[in-house]
């Protein structure tokens, strides 16, 4: 059996469940109210299995967990399950290899047809959870998971708690987790508003664009982004053609702190105009100069706006003595 996406969740088959009936799991079951939901346990592991009938039964089991859980997917028969998780791995934020037995003590698995849309489904409704980013499966048969701890907050949880903006695992957050932890401000405007705003700023605001998203999408993308300066508020709009939007909001409003114009293109998308919080901006549009111009215009979530360095200065060789 092989897994459906790459990266941390490292799985091999090599172990066999025992098959043992639990009350106490049974009824656990029926108070979460699962259908049918058969539980066995993973060996020796305190990790319990429990089989759904199908992954729309995955709502239940995850109220309450807020962003704790794990979810994977697999392009296998669900029949082979039981045996790949006894020794499937995750990893931390910190990139530290955990087995699933050693963070969870409930794994949920169910069959679909589709196990690409399934899982986008499941991540629409109710997060990332702990991964940074969604599976990378194809839409074709197979099978999910979704781990949970009943025992409380779950390791790889604290771990991510522990991350923060100088440790090397905040490069590893979930754009959701990222977004939760900004203190940056996001409301979504017409794009009117959005001009009388930049107006009102006194040049001292930043525009981009990015193709694509929509409002919930677009703040993910822009708290990924690197910008030249720091900014309080980002107010967002909807519009049908990023380059079109964005060259009449340039031309009524100006370039602001860029250096050139949004470099945005063709087809529907987001307009994000960034706010400097008062008496903290730069004092002319020169000092954002040294940053890549296009920071944020179409980036992809994650990327990195590196700064540019200074030209550097050649000495002309002396001539040869006559």
């Amino acid at each position: 059996s092989t897994s459906a996406e790459t990266g941390c969740a490292n799985v091999s088959a090599v172990a066999t469940l025992t098959p043992a009936a639990s009350a106490r799991a049974h009824a656990r079951a029926g108070a979460l109210r699962i259908p049918r939901a058969r539980t066995s346990w993973c060996g020796a592991m305190t990790l319990r299995v429990r089989e759904l009938p199908r992954w729309q039964a995955f709502g239940p089991a995850l109220k309450g967990c807020g962003n704790d859980f794990w979810l994977s997917t697999f392009a296998s028969h669900i029949s082979s399950a039981k045996e790949i998780l006894c020794r499937m791995h995750v990893c931390d934020v910190f990139g530290e290899s955990h087995a699933v037995g050693d963070v969870f003590t409930d794994a949920f698995v169910a069959p679909s047809k589709d196990i690409k849309g399934a899982a986008n489904a499941i991540v629409d409704s109710h997060g990332l959870g702990l991964r940074s980013k969604r599976t990378r499966s194809r839409a074709e048969p197979g099978w999910l998971v979704v781990f949970v701890n009943r025992s409380g907050e779950s390791l790889l949880s604290q771990k991510m708690r522990m991350a923060n903006s100088s440790s090397l695992g905040c490069r590893r957050l979930s754009s959701e987790e990222r977004l939760r932890r900004s203190v940056m401000t996001y409301s979504q405007v017409t794009v009117r508003e959005m001009g009388t705003m930049a107006r009102s700023s006194g040049k001292e605001f930043w525009l981009t664009s990015y193709l694509g998203v929509d409002y919930k999408e677009c703040k993910k993308r822009v708290v990924t982004t690197a910008f030249p300066l720091a900014f309080s508020r980002c107010v967002i709009t909807p519009v049908s053609d990023c380059r079109s939007a964005s060259m009449a909001l340039t031309e009524e409003v100006g370039l602001g702190l860029r250096g050139r114009s949004v470099r945005a293109r063709v087809g529907a998308g987001c307009l994000a105009l960034l706010l400097c919080p008062e008496g903290a901006a730069s004092t002319s549009p020169q000092a954002a100069l040294g940053w890549a111009a296009d920071a944020g215009d179409g980036a992809r979530s994650g990327a990195s706006i590196k700064q540019r360095s200074a030209p550097a200065t050649h000495k002309r060789a002396p001539p040869p003595a006559a």
